[in-house]
């Protein structure tokens, strides 16, 4: 089954890393993990987990719309927050502009030690 690594236009790029890999057959989408950069690799929100999770989400549907799929098509997501706390589950996901993120009804969430990346609380 062939696969074809790309990254989507307008999000960093990272030396040896593709963000996107799509094998074609029975066509399966995998995103690579996927932090709060905005596309010149810069951290949004630092320290600040719901606009980090907004980022990730805005990343992870800019990577969607590139191999021509949506939120619609995933299966699943798992994602990893740095001193994650129970109360910090009630991440709202409403766009600055009024748009709704998405995600999967599948949703994986977990703690992670996030070193060498200062502020970065999620990915």
């Amino acid at each position: 089954m062939p696969v074809s690594l790309m990254n989507p236009d307008g999000h960093v790029v990272v030396p040896l890393y593709h963000h996107i890999a799509v094998a074609t057959g029975s066509r399966h989408v995998y995103i690579a993990g996927q932090v709060a950069w905005d596309e010149h690799g810069n951290l949004v929100a630092p320290g600040d987990l719901a606009g980090q999770v907004l980022q990730v989400y805005r990343n992870i549907g800019k990577a969607l719309d590139a191999a021509g799929a949506t939120f619609h098509d995933v299966v699943r997501i798992t994602w990893y927050a740095a001193g994650w706390k129970r109360d910090h589950y009630h991440v709202d996901l409403e766009d600055a502009e009024g748009s709704r993120v998405e995600p999967s009804p599948c949703l994986g969430a977990g703690q992670a030690q996030v070193e060498g990346y200062h502020g970065r609380c999620c990915r």
